[in-house]
């Protein structure tokens, strides 16, 4: 569930000293040298498997996939299309504690949580045919990437949401989903109580981050496909007009909240009065699964 960490080092001469006096741990630092004077320039870059070190004029960071990090440290296989445990968190963040200096108490900046899923579907097929909007918002991004895979993603000022093709993304066969939120403000990692890697040891914290990304998949529109000839003429014109972005983008701009309120209720009772969610349903019913899977191993 946890996966893209970044922490700030403010103060960047202990990470620096730690880096530079410790040959053993780090045996390659990059860093940019002068070729006339011999000057050493930052940034200083090293890495503890897949997880930079970055050392820059006036910070440190750190940055990098947790499970990423697990399954290239423990098999040589850097992915994070399988399952990632809270056991596999626990041993990940014990093991880089001990190889990056104050790895867990300095703040975190970004973090990345999210769930794969497997599905009966292909999930480009799924985000083709079924998904629409996050809180009746189109997306921001839709983008192709190596292997026929494909994304959807959802832009807003402190966090962004993803739904894509995970299986494809690491040419797998199965039908592997993944749904993410990607915190990128401090001030809101903190509502859910995340303030350094430390807090990502608690349960409750992570029970809190879930909280949040089913709230978040609620949001979503996901709806199956249907005929209009089986419903009622005025519920299939709302629908054509309640699927449309330019509808609540543009034609609602200028209208009242409540105005707003209304039609989004009314859109959520076609959607249930025709059996529509099924989709949507069964995806949160298994992120809800494995999410207990996380936590319980």
């Amino acid at each position: 569930m946890i996966d893209f960490v970044r922490t700030l080092y403010r103060d960047k001469s202990t990470l620096e000293n730690y880096v530079l006096t410790n040959e053993d741990k780090f045996q390659d630092v990059d860093l940019i040298l002068n070729h006339r004077t011999g000057e050493v320039k930052y940034p200083y870059r090293t890495k503890v498997q897949n997880v930079e070190i970055n050392i820059t004029e006036k910070f440190g960071y750190t940055k990098g996939s947790l499970h990423k990090f697990y399954n290239a440290w423990k098999f040589n296989d850097e992915q994070n299309y399988n399952d990632f445990t809270y056991s596999n968190l626990i041993e990940s963040l014990d093991f880089l504690s001990s190889n990056i200096i104050d790895f867990e108490s300095t703040p975190i900046t970004q973090l990345e949580v999210g769930l794969n899923v497997n599905i009966d579907i292909s999930p480009v097929e799924f985000l083709k045919q079924h998904v629409l909007f996050h809180d009746l918002k189109g997306l921001n991004l839709d983008k192709n990437y190596k292997g026929g895979g494909k994304m959807f993603q959802f832009d807003y000022t402190q966090y962004y949401i993803k739904i894509y093709d995970k299986g494809k993304m690491f040419k797998q066969k199965e039908n592997i989903l993944r749904f993410e939120v990607k915190f990128l403000s401090k001030k809101m990692l903190h509502k859910y109580g995340v303030f350094t890697l430390k807090d990502l040891r608690d349960k409750k914290v992570l029970r809190a981050l879930f909280k949040m990304l089913l709230e978040k998949f609620d949001e979503m529109v996901i709806i199956d496909e249907y005929d209009t000839s089986l419903m009622e003429s005025s519920d299939s014109r709302l629908l054509e007009k309640y699927t449309n972005t330019r509808f609540w983008n543009h034609d609602l701009k200028s209208k009242s909240r409540t105005t707003k309120a209304k039609h989004a209720k009314k859109f959520k009772e076609i959607l249930e009065k025709y059996n529509l969610l099924t989709q949507k349903k069964s995806v949160k019913s298994k992120l809800i699964q494995k999410y207990i899977y996380f936590i319980n191993n």
